[in-house]
């Protein structure tokens, strides 16, 4: 850090950007000011949270510290980077609106991910879609992913898998309550770790979509126009079998 403090730049800011730090939570109510744009802003905290983890792991540091300023940017507010440090003031915090679930999304997660585990054999679609928390960010970080498909668009595809990833791991919190749910899951997610730890593993992907080319892009389309009409249960069938051709372990219709 004492390099960096020989930077101009960063010499003149860095003071202002800890007077806006120190200021607001040296305010009695700092927390109650958190609280509150918290709950005004929550879906925009843990899109920020799920956005810097996902990026902080594809190792897209820059990336991460956008988000992590954003996150902070969102709770305490947007300092004014004015030229004089003695007329440094902290702006009215300005966040993107969070759309509201009218309801008809609410189990599109929780429907297309189980139904696509019973394409594969495991048929908890009933425990699935009542345990797994709705979440409207995670449903819409879903859409983005599945248009990613085609045209295709790898980075952006597995990019948003890797935030849904990350977003399961909390709204499937409640499933593995249950025993046997529990273990099911427990045996999927080492099937899947197996595969995807492969040292070869894009190489082996290719190959299995060159293997399986025909039918899997038209499975990406089924999934695609499935998911914009709102049929959940046969886009989840659809997502299951698209997947097992990836795997190389295409399932019966």
């Amino acid at each position: 850090m004492d390099e960096c403090a020989k930077n101009p730049k960063l010499a003149t800011f860095g003071p202002k950007l800890e007077s806006w730090w120190v200021d607001f939570w040296t305010q009695p109510d700092a927390m109650a000011i958190v609280e509150e744009n918290y709950k005004e802003h929550w879906g925009k905290v843990i899109w920020e949270v799920m956005a810097m983890r996902t990026k902080w792991e594809l190792g897209y540091y820059h990336g991460a510290g956008k988000s992590f300023g954003k996150f902070w940017n969102t709770l305490i507010g947007t300092p004014d980077w004015t030229d004089h440090q003695d007329n440094f003031v902290i702006e009215a915090i300005v966040a993107e609106p969070v759309v509201e679930s009218d309801g008809s999304t609410d189990k599109a997660v929780a429907m297309i991910q189980s139904h696509a585990l019973k394409t594969m054999g495991m048929d908890y679609v009933e425990k699935l879609t009542a345990c797994i928390i709705p979440d409207p960010v995670e449903y819409a970080v879903f859409d983005a992913s599945i248009k990613a498909l085609k045209p295709y668009n790898e980075f952006d595809f597995f990019k948003y898998q890797g935030a849904i990833k990350a977003m399961d791991g909390f709204n499937y919190a409640p499933c593995v309550e249950d025993p046997e749910l529990a273990r099911a899951l427990e045996r999927y997610a080492k099937l899947s770790e197996k595969f995807w730890k492969q040292p070869d593993v894009k190489t082996v992907i290719k190959g299995n979509i060159e293997k399986h080319g025909v039918e899997l892009e038209k499975t990406v389309d089924a999934v695609q126009k499935l998911w914009a009409m709102q049929d959940y249960e046969n886009a989840g069938i659809a997502w299951g079998k698209m997947w097992s051709f990836v795997y190389d372990k295409p399932v019966k219709n």
